[in-house]
Order: structure tokens, then sequence, then C-alpha cells
């Protein structure tokens, strides 16, 4: 009979503490390959399509992010191919929209030694943006 007491009373006293949780998107610290992410649990239920591409072919590589809403990000690396230093830049990507989930990819559709930006939704539907810049 104690026995029953007790596993009764036990989940109510432990439940009953006014306990104060706080979200530390630092806590646990990330590294890949030596390179520390920053804050890899904030937003992470976005389904995020994480994409990197050397766009301004300046020889690092730049982070495309299509995210769930239907954009897509563009993080320009201000570093090098060894240290890189992403700033999100607003700009040409801000545009392109669509009703799903973006998700991009690059190649050199053309053959003109750039990469152009194919997308895809959730949909059939597939787009191309040809990159003309230099």
């Amino acid at each position: 009979m104690r026995t029953l007491i007790l596993l009764l009373t036990l989940p109510t006293l432990l439940f009953a503490q006014d306990l104060q949780f706080q979200f530390e998107p630092e806590a646990f610290p990330v590294e890949i390959e030596g390179f520390q992410v920053y804050s890899p649990w904030a937003g992470c239920s976005s389904e995020s399509k994480p994409e990197l591409c050397d766009i301004d072919a300046d020889g690092d590589l730049d982070f495309f992010v299509g995210e769930f809403l239907g954009y897509c990000e563009f993080y320009e690396n201000i570093g090098d191919g060894n240290n890189p230093d992403f700033i999100f830049s607003s700009g040409d990507f801000d545009s392109m929209t669509i009703d799903a989930r973006f998700n991009p990819c690059f190649g050199d559709i053309d053959a003109d030694g750039d990469f152009d930006l194919i997308f895809s939704d959730d949909h059939p539907h597939l787009w191309l943006y040809e990159n003309i810049g230099d």
C-alpha cells in the first residue's frame, strides 16, 4: 500500500515544481570539419534547403538557403575558402518567390563558365534563371 501511495504522490510532487526553462541556442556547440556552425538549433523546423555555389566567381563558396515559405536567402562569403565569413546580402534574390518550398540548385546550363540557378517547388514545376553577369 505504501508503494501505491508513493507512486501516486511522487509524480504530483515532481510536476508541482515551478521550473523555469530558457531556450539557449548556443548551449551545444556544433563543429563540422573544424568549422563551428552558428546557432545550429535556431529555426531547425523550417525545412530549409541549403546550397553552396561560387556565384560571384571570387574563388570562395557563397551560401544560399531555400526556405519553406518560398523564398531564397543569399549569404555572400566575404572571407576566403579557408576562413569563410558569410554576411546576409539582399538584392537580386529577394524578388524570386514561389508558392511552396524553394529548392535551389546551381549548374552551368548554358556552358558559358558561370553558374545558373535552377529551382523547384513541391509541385512538378522547374524554373531556370540564366546568369548573364560577369
